[in-house]
């Protein structure tokens, strides 16, 4: 399964779920907010000590910072669908671009 399927996947998965109804369509910056929270857990895992890279289940229910991770790639890459952009093709452009930068982007610190 490549990029696109993965893609394809989140969204129609979403809309199975019922984020796609008509009138439950959340707009761009909700959508955006969303990921942003997902990355905000993810920080959140790595603030108790025995924080987990690998996923693990309460109940049977995944969960650590892996998990909240690929919240965030599935967020993205639902959105991505949704607005037909073909994010793996932008990807490796961008990743292609980044290799033309010079170390960390004029030697930055952070």
């Amino acid at each position: 399964m490549d990029l696109k399927d993965i893609s394809k996947r989140c969204h129609g998965d979403a809309k199975k779920l019922g984020w796609y109804d008509s009138g439950k369509v959340k707009s761009d910056v909700e959508s955006l907010m969303m990921v942003v929270t997902e990355l905000a857990e993810a920080v959140e895992e790595l603030r108790v000590p025995e924080a987990q890279l690998e996923y693990k289940g309460k109940n049977g229910k995944p969960e650590g910072v892996a998990v909240e991770l690929a919240d965030a790639v599935i967020r993205l890459l639902d959105l991505a669908e949704f607005k037909g952009i073909d994010l793996e093709r932008v990807i490796l452009e961008k990743l292609d671009f980044n290799l033309t930068r010079g170390y960390r982007h004029g030697n930055k610190t952070l």
